[in-house]
């Protein structure tokens, strides 16, 4: 079960970028569209932008490593990628066991 996301400063959902050096707890679990590139390593990724998904060119994978998750609860191991965007964006994102892509966080 995932957590609700988190709201704005006025209690709506936002599609901001949060303030420097935090993380986005409103992009927990969130599936997001990502196209693979050699060894299904993600080379681009689309964030909402207002309305709309723009695509970024991922620059430079950061990290990878595995988690096992809630085993306990049937859940499989995933591989999470922390990756640097064009513009400067860092995301950590990762890939189910089924094959989806979800967005775990976005930093500034």
């Amino acid at each position: 079960m995932r957590p609700p996301p988190s709201a704005g400063a006025r209690g709506e959902e936002t599609g901001a970028v949060p303030a420097a050096g935090r993380a986005a707890g409103r992009a927990a679990g969130r599936a997001v569209p990502v196209r693979a590139g050699a060894g299904g390593h993600p080379s681009a990724v689309a964030l909402t932008a207002g309305d709309r998904l723009r695509w970024h060119r991922v620059t430079d994978i950061l990290d990878v490593w595995r988690e096992t998750g809630a085993w306990w609860e049937g859940e499989g191991e995933t591989t999470v990628f922390r990756l640097l965007l064009g513009g400067g964006i860092l995301i950590e994102l990762d890939r189910t066991p089924a094959g989806a892509w979800r967005l775990l966080r976005i930093y500034d």
